[in-house]
């Protein structure tokens, strides 16, 4: 199969997956359905230089662990496209959280630097190793995860975390501190963005 066709069937599988969310109460369902709309017609994908990052270790892991839980489909997909991707860190060195770069790694699927081109959404992945912290940061774009593989506390704003699993949802407003602390296995999880995605994410 072409790789543009292993990228279109991809898509599908998540757009198809976005559908189901949102179908669910807010704020999963109100956020799914706001991007349902921004997802593209067939297009071409763009060339992207794959790069990797020693997060991307534990990728391989985590994917196994994606094809035994619920999110199956997605987690099967993902090694066909894996040496595509350009995994990236992104945020500016910060002595307060040196070594973080090597743990956790972030990856476009659709997006201005994805397999897929857009401007009015970002999907991707984040990927982080096995008993990291993912300190507090915010970003202005509204986003949305969806756990495939690995559990983590997820915390927003002052409330405390609260371990999310597999198949998980979770929004984050506009502006809103968040963070995130895996356990024992890594976690990867997809993302989206929408609304100001100039805008990077910065530790709080």
């Amino acid at each position: 199969m072409r790789a543009s066709d292993l990228a279109s069937g991809f898509l599908k599988v998540l757009q198809d997956r976005f559908a189901l969310i949102a179908l669910a109460p807010a704020p999963a369902g109100t956020e799914a359905q706001a991007l349902l709309p921004l997802w593209p017609a067939s297009l071409p994908p763009q060339r992207v230089e794959a790069a990797n990052l020693p997060a991307c270790d534990y990728l391989a892991q985590a994917i196994e662990l994606g094809r035994a839980g619920p999110e199956s489909a997605i987690a099967t997909g993902l090694p066909q496209l894996s040496p595509r991707l350009r995994w990236t860190y992104g945020y500016p060195r910060d002595l307060r959280y040196s070594g973080l770069e090597r743990r956790v790694a972030f990856t476009e699927v659709l997006g201005t630097t994805g397999i897929w081109p857009s401007k009015q959404m970002l999907v991707g992945f984040t990927l982080i190793a096995p008993h990291t912290h993912y300190p507090a940061h915010v970003h202005p774009a509204i986003e949305l995860y969806l756990v495939i593989a690995g559990a983590a506390a997820w915390a927003l704003g002052d409330a405390p975390g609260e371990v999310r699993q597999p198949g998980s949802v979770i929004v984050h407003p506009s502006g809103a501190p968040h963070a995130m602390t895996t356990g024992a296995k890594p976690l990867l999880a997809l993302f989206t963005w929408r609304g100001d995605l100039a805008t990077s994410s910065s530790y709080v």
